[in-house]
């Protein structure tokens, strides 16, 4: 037998046992610590007729426990009024409903009802921020729209 691969031989076995090892490892699994996320709006009020949005704009924000390395799932849900999708390339604005799956990206939040704001009822907006698959809840937010006329208005206190 050659003298050099007596020396090949049992560095290859070394090798193809430590990636054996390595595959039966547990591993934590990725993108699963419970975080504390927030809705952050991207003005402090709405109006229907005076803006240049198609509604009140709201990004999520999963908190400071989240990892840069997660594609997070945001779940997006309102007692009240419908979600909006307006972005690149196109700008259309494509209404997504009151429960959607969104990335990590702005949705907007409105509303068809002219009844609504007169009603005085508050429309609770809440975020939940979910592993890649969708399969667990990592943490979840809620935010009050109140009414002010016709104009809706983010409340400060979060809840």
């Amino acid at each position: 037998m050659n003298p050099g691969m007596n020396r090949i031989a049992p560095a290859f076995l070394l090798l193809a046992l430590s990636l054996s090892a390595a595959c039966t490892s547990p591993l934590p699994p990725p993108c699963s610590k419970n975080l504390t996320p927030s809705i952050i709006p991207g003005r402090d009020a709405y109006a229907l007729t005076l803006s240049s949005f198609p509604g009140l704009p709201l990004s999520p924000d999963p908190g400071l426990e989240a990892s840069s390395s997660c594609l997070y799932q945001y779940r997006w849900l309102a007692t009240d009024g419908t979600f909006l999708s307006w972005r690149e390339p196109d700008f259309i604005v494509r209404e997504i409903g009151n429960d959607t799956i969104a990335d990590n990206g702005t949705v907007y939040w409105t509303w068809r009802d002219p009844d609504l704001p007169a009603s005085g009822h508050d429309v609770r907006i809440t975020l939940e921020v979910r592993d890649p698959g969708g399969s667990t809840l990592l943490g979840s937010t809620t935010l009050s729209v109140g009414w002010e006329g016709e104009t809706a208005v983010v409340r400060k206190n979060g809840g």
